[in-house]
Order: C-alpha cells, then sequence, then structure tokens
C-alpha cells in the first residue's frame, strides 16, 4: 500500500528517521526488474537537522540484488548487450577481488562541505536517485537497496523512500 509523505506516493521505505552512519537499509526492497525508468530514491532530512561540516563527506548510493538478503545487493553492473543489441540478456559481472569490490554501489551522490559547511532542515529534499530500467533488467536484479557512507561527523537524521513518476 502506497502512504503519501512529503507530498509523495511512497511505494517502499528504505530508511525512516535513521541517524546517519556508515550504513545500509534495513532491508532489500523488491521492485521487479521492469521499471520503466520511474522508480526513484528520495533522501530527505529527518526529524533532526544535519550539519555537514568542512570535513565531511557524506555519500548515498544504491544497490541492486537478484533476493532480499541484503549482502546479495552489489552494484548493478552488466557486461552483455554491448553496442545495444535488441533483446540481448545480462551477465552481473560481480567477482569477488578480481572486478568489483564485495560492497560495490552505484549511482550515487556525493556531498563534501566547503570550508563554511551546510546545512539541511526537517523535511528538506537531499538527493533524488534514479533506479536503472536497463542493467535491473540484465542483471535479472529486482532488490533495491540504499547505502549511506560517512566521511567525518554529519549529525542529523534522514528518510529516505522509493517513489514511482509517471
Amino acid at each position: 500500500m502506497a502512504n503519501n509523505y512529503h507530498g509523495k506516493t511512497i511505494l517502499a521505505e528504505l530508511f525512516d528517521n535513521e541517524t546517519i552512519a556508515n550504513t545500509d537499509s534495513d532491508a532489500a526492497v523488491f521492485v521487479g526488474n521492469e521499471t520503466n525508468g520511474s522508480l526513484w530514491v528520495e533522501i530527505y532530512c529527518g526529524d533532526t537537522q544535519i550539519d555537514v561540516g568542512d570535513t565531511d563527506a557524506l555519500e548515498f548510493y544504491i544497490q541492486t540484488g537478484d533476493d532480499d538478503t541484503l549482502a546479495d545487493c552489489e552494484a548493478p553492473l552488466s557486461k552483455a548487450n554491448a553496442g545495444g543489441q535488441v533483446n540481448a540478456t545480462g551477465t552481473f559481472i560481480h567477482e569477488e577481488t578480481t572486478e568489483i569490490a564485495a560492497d560495490a554501489a552505484t549511482y550515487g551522490v556525493l556531498m563534501t562541505a566547503t570550508t563554511n559547511g551546510f546545512s539541511f532542515t526537517k523535511g528538506d529534499l537531499i538527493a533524488e536517485i534514479g533506479i536503472p530500467q536497463t542493467m535491473m533488467r540484465l542483471c535479472g536484479h529486482t532488490y533495491v537497496q540504499l547505502k549511506m557512507i560517512l566521511t567525518g561527523t554529519v549529525p542529523g537524521t534522514i528518510d529516505a523512500f522509493i517513489v514511482s513518476r509517471v
């Protein structure tokens, strides 16, 4: 069932007033692999203001997988469909030590502070990340999770949702 929050129709929740830290969302959320390019992850400031200081960095990435096991979620990368071949199938190229790091992520947002830093207050939209339809189909992925990476100390909380756009 979809909920309305921040004026959007929410299909799934990834973070709910989560304290900023080096963490992944609590669950991988099923979105299917034929998203028609209409699914997005939206990240908002939660109940507590976010202050990014001049030596801090905050990153958000999505990871995808073929089941809801968080350890299964990786960056949606494919070595198939070279040259845009019609009806080509994909192969997920994750190999633990040779091609992609174990916690590889993609389609992310990196925020680093300048000398004065910056802040977000409750309800501010921080970032939007599109869920890649073609890559998910080629890799056979149907689940998405959000990864948060912190450098330094950034107080605050976030809300993150999967929303649909027509």
